[in-house]
């Protein structure tokens, strides 16, 4: 996949969550919040630093506080028990010299506790503008003259400072120190190097402060501060991961109830193995066509596969549903945009053409479905009918659109299928008659009243009849008799085929085992008897035990294609019919599949050639008759007999006698005739007809 594909997908997907989340309105939600969260956090990213630097400088104040609170209440302690002496007598803070009794003074004291609570990072003081006693004046800085100056107008309030920057910052908080007991008054008043002596309680005689160095303190704090940012912005992300997993969640979920509604409508309009329009919906859109004022519909295409059963029989179903879905393709690739296609069911389609020539897409069609199919290593040609009905033969109803194609369809398939032909209205009496004939058939078959008529077979070299092929007849009750061209194909498309063998053979097996032991009877098995249930050994079984018909006069005639799949089942019970006696017949050879793989595929005992290839093989002597010469050279040197069918000339019999053909059988040696006229031939041709030309005497035709 190129790398602009992948860009396309990419963009296609990052369009549809945005189209989905924007319309969504939990998502909607979710998203405002994930704004929210990001917003507040990039505030509060860059509120931290400063606040944790805020927090950090008021716990310092707080501290610097309290020390100095500690400090003024030790020194007040210290002034009103310690230094203040017994009632009637001097401070005892106030004597010197070497008197047992001398305590240092309370300024002295608490410059011994500022000087212990002091450390590298921080300085407790008391200082004044007023000299202590033996001592010069503190020196004092601005901070300690402004606070000096406010403290003697409130002396209550307590001033703090930051100074400096980078590990020099520090933070300076300062608290008013007051005369608050009277014997610090009295001290000092009295105290002979007192710089004033009209001290009064209350009044402020120096400034306790305290100095913290806060350059580390800020560092460790900005620490912090990157800390707690981080943690904010891992729980952000997290946040919104979770969050747009969650939401990602929802899409997936309303994207699968979308699809499944979605598939559910596909499906309740669609067939569901073909993906083509179903019966139901089809109909819709057609009336809806119908119904439009200027309906603009060129054609209707009834479309079925030929001999979609044998298909199914021969390949197995899993195939079958294959070239439904290969027909399905075709169909929609054809006919695209220029109409609708719908599956009828079973290998029943449907197309309603919009636009286009009817005729060119229907050639397109057929054309398609004859390129070779491979299965099992075989190459499988398929075929269908196509019966069309044209846009100018408006119809009122959809009902009678499709009616219309069918009918055509009919005529598609009886004048030699893998074609298409076009509605006209004498298809309808057509219709009528096939509805008739169906009725006729199934009434015979449900009385099995169906006749047995038998074409003769002969023995070209020897001039002697060996035998009969078996057909099936259906009596008009109109009067005359019914067209196996008519009613055999009604037979296979409704299914019909599998009972109408079954009655041809019990009828023909009965008559026949009257006949002189040499005359063998010939019956046609269709490939729905050797699939169907597995019936076949056991009808032969018993129609030979029901009749007395030997086993060794019985030949079954079955085609190339029950051979295709090489079905276990199915050579199995040939193998059992042919170890009874009975013959097996490959028939139509050449028409069809036709491969020399068959002579080793089942030790047949003979083959017929198709009328194919005997008609005008005199006058054909390139291809066609070396293809003769090469199937009577294999045929002899797999011990089988050859039988050529639809002998109508002298030349087709003398060119089969010359080369070497055993049997022949057409309309120039006997049509299919009458059981009582079959009786009377083998009556009176049970000996060598004289002559060298072998041209019997035709029996009159039934």
């Amino acid at each position: 996949m190129s790398l602009a594909t992948t860009a396309n997908a990419f963009y296609r997907e990052i369009r549809s969550a945005a189209s989905f989340y924007a319309g969504h309105a939990l998502s909607r939600i979710a998203m405002l919040a994930i704004l929210g969260i990001w917003i507040g956090a990039y505030f509060m990213n860059v509120q931290i630093p400063r606040m944790v630097e805020q927090t950090t400088l008021e716990f310092i104040d707080l501290t610097s506080r309290e020390t100095l609170n500690q400090i003024k209440d030790i020194r007040d302690t210290y002034a009103e028990t310690v230094a203040k002496g017994k009632p009637g007598q001097s401070p005892r803070s106030a004597m010197r010299g070497a008197e047992p009794t001398h305590v240092p003074l309370p300024i002295e004291f608490i410059r011994g506790i500022t000087e212990r609570m002091s450390g590298r990072d921080i300085e407790v003081r008391i200082v004044s503008p007023f000299p202590w006693p033996g001592q010069p004046p503190a020196p004092m800085d601005g901070f300690l003259n402004e606070a000096w100056r406010q403290f003697r107008d409130d002396p209550d309030r307590i001033i703090a400072m930051r100074e400096g920057t980078g590990l020099d910052a520090r933070y300076r908080v300062a608290m008013a120190d007051r005369l608050s007991s009277p014997t610090c008054v009295q001290c000092h008043n009295e105290h002979r190097d007192s710089p004033i002596r009209t001290w009064r309680q209350g009044d402020v005689r120096g400034i306790l402060t305290v100095a913290t160095k806060v350059g580390h303190a800020f560092v460790e704090a900005g620490e912090r501060a990157r800390l707690i940012q981080i943690w904010l912005w891992a729980t952000c992300s997290l946040t919104t991961m979770l969050m747009l997993i969650a939401m990602a969640t929802v899409r997936r979920k309303e994207l699968a109830k979308q699809k499944a509604h979605q598939d559910l409508i596909f499906l309740a309009h669609h067939d569901a193995m073909t993906g083509v329009l179903n019966r139901i919906a089809f109909h819709e859109r057609l009336h809806a066509l119908i119904e439009k004022p200027d309906p603009r519909i060129e054609a209707i295409f009834f479309v079925d596969l030929d001999h979609f059963k044998r298909i199914n029989d021969e390949y197995g179903h899993e195939f079958g549903d294959a070239m439904i879905c290969r027909l399905a393709t075709t169909l929609t690739g054809t006919i695209g945009k220029d109409g609708l296609v719908g599956r009828l069911g079973g290998d029943e389609f449907i197309v309603a053409l919009h636009r286009g020539s009817a005729q060119k897409h229907a050639d397109a069609i057929l054309r398609a479905l004859a390129e070779p199919t491979g299965y099992r290593d075989q190459q499988v040609i398929l075929s269908a009918s196509i019966g069309i009905a044209m846009g100018r033969d408006r119809a009122e109803t959809a009902d009678e659109w499709i009616r219309r194609a069918d009918l055509a369809l009919y005529k598609a398939k009886i004048g030699g299928r893998g074609r298409y032909a076009v509605y006209s209205e004498d298809l309808d009496e057509a219709q009528a008659q096939i509805k008739r004939i169906e009725a006729v058939l199934r009434n015979a078959i449900e009385s099995e009243t169906l006749d047995v008529h038998f074409q003769p077979i002969w023995d070209i070299q020897k001039g002697l009849l060996i035998g009969f092929e078996a057909l099936a007849r259906l009596a008009d009750p109109l009067g005359g008799m019914i067209s196996p061209a008519l009613f055999i194909p009604i037979a296979e498309d409704n299914h019909q085929i599998n009972k109408v063998g079954e009655i041809v053979m019990r009828k023909a097996c009965t008559l026949a085992a009257k006949w002189p032991a040499p005359v063998r009877l010939s019956v046609n098995i269709s490939p729905a008897q050797m699939t169907t249930n597995r019936r076949l050994t056991d009808l032969v079984e018993q129609t030979l035990k029901a009749s007395g018909l030997a086993a060794n006069r019985l030949e079954l005639e079955i085609t190339e294609g029950i051979l295709l799949d090489q079905n276990e089942h199915v050579m199995a019970d040939l193998r059992r019919i042919q170890e009874q006696g009975i013959r097996i017949v490959i028939d139509d050879f050449g028409a069809g599949y036709s491969g020399i793989s068959y002579f080793w595929k089942f030790p047949f005992d003979k083959i017929k050639l198709d009328r194919s290839l005997v008609k005008g093989a005199e006058i054909m002597p390139g291809a066609k008759a070396a293809t003769l010469h090469t199937i009577m050279e294999l045929a002899r040197q797999f011990s089988m007999e050859v039988t050529g069918e639809g002998v109508e000339t002298l030349e087709d019999l003398q060119f089969l006698k010359q080369l070497g053909c055993h049997q022949a059988q057409g309309y120039l040696l006997g049509r299919p005739m009458t059981p009582e006229h079959a009786a009377a031939l083998t009556g009176s041709a049970g000996g060598k007809v004289p002559g060298t030309e072998f041209i019997p005497a035709r029996p009159q035709a039934a």
